[in-house]
């Protein structure tokens, strides 16, 4: 079966690659305040203010590069693509979207301040990692059973 939206397989590796090391430079930021030190090269004008600054990157940095690396490990062809594997894929993606928006329904009656803004930034990244997990899990599932030998 030819899916014309799905990257090459070799994306894989390059995303899990990409992925590690955004996660573990995200992680540094989190609890031991790292930063690129990056600025953009100009004044980014004030949205709620008057005036503008110099915004530092490293969030931008992080956010885009780990959205990437997923995308690049979620959305790569496997060894076989076939119809069982597309709708795995199917149902995969399906159950990450329900599964997110429970959890962000519960979080908006079960989390408060400023707490509720890092959910926020999180479930940006839940839907990929739900979708990455269960599509794994049922493939790996799957090549374990005994009739696929």
């Amino acid at each position: 079966m030819k899916t014309k939206l799905l990257l090459p397989r070799n994306f894989k590796y390059i995303g899990l690659l990409i992925s590690v090391i955004f996660i573990g430079f995200g992680i540094a930021n989190m609890y031991f305040q790292f930063m690129f030190e990056l600025y953009t090269p100009f004044e980014v004008p004030g949205i709620f203010g008057p005036g503008g600054s110099r915004n530092e990157l490293t969030d931008e940095i992080l956010g885009g590069g780990l959205i990437i690396g997923l995308m690049m490990l979620a959305f790569s062809r496997e060894k076989i693509e076939d119809e069982f594997v597309s709708k795995m894929r199917l149902e995969s993606l399906l159950w990450a979207v329900y599964v997110n928006y429970i959890l962000l329904i519960l979080a908006f009656f079960f989390v408060y301040g400023n707490f509720f803004l890092d959910v926020i930034i999180y479930n940006m990244y839940t839907i990929l990692l739900f979708f990455i997990g269960r599509f794994n899990f049922l493939m790996y599932r799957h090549l374990q059973t005994p009739e696929n030998d």
